[in-house]
């Protein structure tokens, strides 16, 4: 049974299409909005509520970034619309407005407003979301009337900065922000198509033009040749499949090109692919910036029974998935974005029981230490010299340079695969893996053959990281 915030989507009342990438429950959150409490997607309550209004400058403490991009997201806002229409709850919408209403006197009084709300990519794409909902919602509401009607105004004039913001280049962020940058841009084209606003018809149609040919380019960007993302990390295969995925959709359905079977090819590599990123009982390995659970919905057909070798050189993938057994080989890649240093490492599963793994995201904010431990070498089950912890990415042209995926071969019960990184430019690092099985396609067995080459002395460990459980 669908849920009343798709059943909102899909009478109208609700565009579709605009909700920013969130994992709070929006008519929960909306009610703590009522009392003044003010919830956000992974960084959780914040206290910007005090002297009786809502502070448009206040201080975030740690995590700064991360609070910051969701603040700027407006997704209060959000959650306080959605409840309006789902449950016609009259006070969440007058909320909704004098919320709104705050956040326009802050930039007209404010000088300094604009450097705030246009720092962040993400931000700026949510709040077009926010934004745009509003704007659907305000459009239909029955008692037009001239306040109504010149909030309208007052949105299609900031949802057009917005849009001229998101279509600049210099702004574009080749990762999957990009790509929901120009999802916010299609959305726009529509929703002032509707409008018929004369003012920007030239300008977005330059929208248009724009966000087509960039996702293009990313659907090439993202997807390696046999449909695995590039973004290091099981969680952003799956964003990114859905990304893709509601972009094509809504593409076809508002015909704003003609039908185009490239992206559809591309998901059907993909969709395949996911099959062996995700575990059978639908959670992900803590690969890279991965999260036990992952932040869009992922349907069982993708990974229900569906095993079988997963080789993906390009994104520096090498995945076996068996009845009972997920072996994972991470090695290369040809993007930066979401990387871990943790090239040589891997993860191992058994009858549902973690007993190799990896630290996840945590954190995106890279000020924080825990953050920079999870992402270092140190917090990875690979082979690695001391001197890894001395990476940066700005001294490689590509991402490519930092270690590469060799081989995968199949043999009946036997499968090899290896890898090199370059994590250590003075040191040569080489693991070499074998699976084997006592019958084919049943491994019990993971053989562990690394090899150094060095022409100095080099301190080297090779770690594993376990979960250990209490009884």
């Amino acid at each position: 049974m669908s849920s009343p915030l798709h059943q909102a989507i899909k009478s109208g009342a609700l565009r579709d299409g605009v909700t920013p990438y969130s994992n709070v429950e929006p008519l929960t959150a909306a009610k703590q909005v009522l009392e003044n409490k003010y919830v956000f997607p992974y960084v959780g309550e914040l206290p910007v509520w005090a002297n009786g209004t809502l502070q448009w400058k206040p201080d975030f403490g740690n995590n700064k970034a991360s609070k910051a991009l969701w603040f700027y997201s407006l997704v209060f806002i959000d959650y306080l619309v959605k409840a309006a229409v789902v449950e016609n709850n009259e006070h969440c919408w007058q909320k909704a407005l004098q919320l709104h209403k705050s956040y326009q006197q802050w930039r007209e009084d404010d000088q300094t407003a604009t450097a705030f709300l246009f720092k962040d990519e993400h931000a700026v794409t949510n709040r077009a979301c926010v934004l745009s909902q509003l704007l659907h919602v305000v459009t239909h509401r029955v008692e037009q009337g001239e306040p109504l009607q010149l909030l309208q105004q007052q949105l299609l004039q900031d949802l057009s900065e917005h849009a001229n913001w998101l279509e600049q280049d210099k702004h574009y962020v080749f990762n999957n922000h990009g790509i929901m940058m120009d999802r916010a841009l299609l959305n726009l084209v529509v929703q002032f198509r509707q409008h018929a606003v004369e003012y920007s018809r030239y300008q977005s149609e330059q929208w248009l033009v724009k966000a087509l040919s960039r996702i293009k380019i990313m659907l090439d960007r993202t997807f390696d040749n046999g449909g695995c993302c590039t973004e290091n990390s099981p969680s952003y295969h799956m964003l990114n499949l859905s990304l893709f995925g509601a972009i094509n959709s809504f593409i076809n359905k508002h015909e704003l090109v003609a039908k185009d079977n490239a992206i559809t090819a591309v998901l059907k590599k993909a969709i395949a692919a996911a099959a062996y990123q995700v575990y059978e009982d639908g959670s992900l390995p803590l690969i890279g910036d991965s999260e036990t659970n992952a932040s869009v919905f992922v349907s069982d057909t993708y990974h229900k029974n569906k095993f079988g070798v997963g080789y993906f050189p390009e994104a520096g993938f090498c995945i076996v998935k068996q009845p009972g057994f997920h072996f994972t080989f991470k090695c290369g890649g040809s993007s930066f974005s979401h990387r871990h240093n943790d090239d040589t490492s891997i993860t191992l599963r058994v009858d549902g029981l973690d007993f190799i793994c990896d630290g996840g995201m945590y954190s995106y904010d890279n000020s924080n230490d825990i953050r920079r431990f999870l992402t270092s070498y140190k917090a990875h089950s690979g082979f690695f010299t001391e001197n890894c912890a001395n990476v940066r990415y700005s001294n490689y042209a590509a991402a490519d340079e930092l270690a590469r995926m060799n081989t995968m071969e199949i043999h009946g019960k036997i499968i090899h695969m290896s890898g090199d990184s370059f994590l250590d430019p003075n040191v040569g690092l080489k693991r070499q893996i074998t699976l084997l099985g006592e019958q084919e396609n049943q491994f019990n067995k993971v053989l562990l053959c690394d090899r150094l080459k060095a022409d100095q002395a080099a301190q080297w460990r090779l770690q594993f990281y376990c979960i250990l459980m209490s009884s």
